[in-house]
C-alpha cells in the first residue's frame, strides 16, 4: 500500500487501495444516528452513534442498556452511544420495569469487552480491539486494559488476572481514566502451526483500585478478519477516548416511585381496600341512626 492514510468515499470505501473502512452496523429498538470518519481520532475506522428512546414507545419499560445480539454481551447504558466499527454489528435497546430498572441498569454501568481480532499485514502480527463504557456515576476510573495468554493452562479465570507473572498485560496509558473508548493492541502470536488461540480478557479498575473484569474470550487467529488500517503508523497499544464525544448520551431517569408494586403488594393492596370497604359498610349499618 503506497498511502499512509485512507480517502474514504460516502460508502465507507477508500478510494486509494479498495479497503473497506466502515462496517455493517444494525440496530433494533433504537436508530443509528450517524457514522463518520472522525480524524482527529483515527482515519481507520468510523464512530458510529446511536440512539434510543428513554421510555419504550406504548408501554411503562425504560431504557437500561444497549446488548450485542451476536454475543449476548452489554456493551453501555448511554442511551445515545458512539463507538469504533471494528466489525459488523448488531445490537438492541434493552428495556425494564420500574421494578427491575436499577437492577438490570446495574449490570451496565461497568463494562468492558473484547470485541474482535484483526490480521496484520505482517506475518503473525494481529490487532486484538478492546472497549469499554463506565456510567458517569460509576465512574471515575484510573485505568483499563486486557490480560491475554495463549497457554490453555492459564485461560481461566483465576489465571487471568492482574499480577499473575504467567499471563500479558497491555494498558492504557495516558487515557487510563477514560469512562468510554477503545485499546488497539499489536499482538505478536507465534502461528507456526498454521493457527494460534488466544485467550483474553478485558478489565477496568475503579476509583479504589478494585479490578472489574470482564468475559474471557476465546480467539483462533484463522477467524481473524484482515487488518483494513494503516499498519505502518500501528505501535503496541493505541488508545481512543470517546469521553467528551459521549458526555451527553446518558439520561436519568427519576420515578415518581422508584418501583412498581409486586405481585404480594397488589394482594395486600386489594385485601386492605376491601377491608376498609367492609368496615365501611359495618359502621354504615349499625349507626343506631341508619333503617334497613
Amino acid at each position: 500500500k503506497d498511502h499512509t492514510k485512507h480517502n474514504v468515499d460516502e460508502n465507507g470505501i477508500c478510494i486509494n487501495c479498495g479497503d473497506e473502512i466502515s462496517f455493517k452496523l444494525t440496530v433494533s429498538g433504537g436508530t443509528v444516528v450517524s457514522k463518520e470518519i472522525r480524524k482527529a481520532l483515527t482515519s481507520d475506522f468510523y464512530v458510529a452513534t446511536i440512539t434510543a428512546p428513554v421510555q419504550k414507545p406504548g408501554t411503562d419499560l425504560y431504557f437500561v442498556y444497549w446488548r450485542d445480539t451476536d454475543t449476548g454481551e452489554v456493551v453501555s447504558t448511554y442511551t445515545t452511544y458512539s463507538f469504533f466499527l471494528v466489525r459488523n454489528t448488531n445490537l438492541e435497546a434493552v428495556y425494564a420495569s420500574r421494578q427491575n430498572y436499577t437492577a438490570e441498569r446495574n449490570k451496565g454501568v461497568q463494562v468492558s469487552r473484547v470485541v474482535t481480532l484483526k490480521e496484520n499485514k505482517e506475518a503473525n502480527k494481529y490487532y486484538l480491539y478492546v472497549e469499554h463504557s463506565v456510567a458517569s456515576a460509576a465512574g471515575p476510573i484510573t485505568g483499563h486494559g486486557v490480560i491475554f495468554t495463549t497457554d490453555k493452562n492459564y485461560s481461566d479465570a483465576d489465571s487471568l488476572v492482574l499480577g499473575n507473572d504467567n499471563v500479558e498485560k497491555r494498558a492504557a496509558k495516558l487515557s487510563a481514566a477514560t469512562l468510554t473508548g477503545m485499546l488497539e493492541i499489536l499482538l505478536e502470536l507465534d502461528t507456526s502451526s498454521d493457527s494460534c488461540t488466544l485467550w483474553a480478557r478485558p478489565y477496568i479498575i475503579d476509583e479504589n483500585g478494585n479490578p472489574i473484569y470482564g468475559d474471557i474470550k476465546e480467539i483462533n487467529t484463522s477467524s481473524a478478519d484482515q487488518h483494513t488500517g494503516n499498519d505502518s503508523t500501528a505501535i503496541e497499544v493505541a488508545s481512543y477516548d470517546l469521553t467528551e464525544i459521549n458526555s451527553d448520551g446518558e439520561t436519568d431517569i427519576d420515578f415518581n416511585e422508584p418501583t412498581e408494586k409486586s405481585p404480594f403488594e397488589i394482594i395486600v393492596s386489594i385485601f386492605t381496600k376491601l377491608i376498609n370497604f367492609i368496615k365501611t359498610v359495618i359502621a354504615f349499618i349499625t349507626d343506631s341512626g341508619v333503617q334497613v
